[in-house]
């Protein structure tokens, strides 16, 4: 094997070995969850094997939304709905790019990860209501799976008959057969529905759709 061919291979090597040294690893951004709503804020990661800082972007726009320092293999920050909602945005392509210092005081900026889509997420969901008859009164039941209070109507209504507090994903209590013998509009049959209501502290309150209706027939005559 001659001198030059193994010089070939070696200044070939070190040109390799250079540009792997050069090139940086395409970060990857990843949600905590994968959406956001009134209720739940999501942590928005940057990750990748080293760095110094991160710059976000939304929806492929030159203008950062925000830099964040780099610690232990990502950048992170939390997106809180009162920000998010800003962007009157119901879902946003979110990407990073990672910066870092090298020795000679210059910064070294990593391609551009995968843009990825964050979705507004409904926080409460249809509620379901469940309507027992026991003796004189009915048994009320509006599950879902967020909220802080529930509004029950009768015969699609405008106006509520009864809030029920809400706890443990459900708003349970009771009302008089006679109170709603005196409200229904037809004899016999009532139809009763339910929507939830989740209030945040700083955020804004959000009111579900209403249930599916649920039939009941009722003793009595409409006074």
């Amino acid at each position: 094997m001659s001198l030059s061919y193994i010089l070939l291979i070696y200044v070939a090597g070190v040109a390799v070995k250079e540009s792997c040294a050069d090139s940086d690893p395409t970060p990857t951004i990843v949600f905590s969850p994968d959406y956001i709503n009134v209720a739940t804020p999501v942590t928005v990661r940057c990750e990748s094997p080293e760095g110094t800082e991160c710059i976000f972007y939304r929806d492929h726009d030159p203008n950062p939304i925000g830099t964040v320092d780099y610690k232990q293999g990502a950048c992170q920050f939390k997106l809180l709905w009162n920000e998010f909602k800003k962007w009157n945005k119901t879902e946003v392509d979110l990407s990073c790019v990672i910066l870092q210092n090298r020795e000679d005081k210059s910064i070294k900026t990593s391609k551009p990860s995968d843009a990825r889509r964050l979705i507004v997420s409904d926080p409460i969901g249809k509620p379901s209501v469940h309507v027992e008859k026991i003796g004189n009164y009915l048994n009320l039941r509006c599950e879902a799976k967020a909220g802080t209070s529930c509004y029950f109507y009768l015969n699609n209504g405008d106006s509520h008959f009864i809030k029920l507090p809400y706890k443990d994903n459900v708003c349970v209590g009771r009302v008089a057969e006679e109170e709603l013998q005196r409200k229904r509009s037809s004899a016999g049959e009532i139809f009763i529905t339910c929507a939830v209501e989740l209030v945040v502290v700083g955020e804004d309150t959000v009111t579900s759709q209403h249930s599916e209706p649920l039939g009941i027939t009722i003793d009595g005559e409409k006074d």
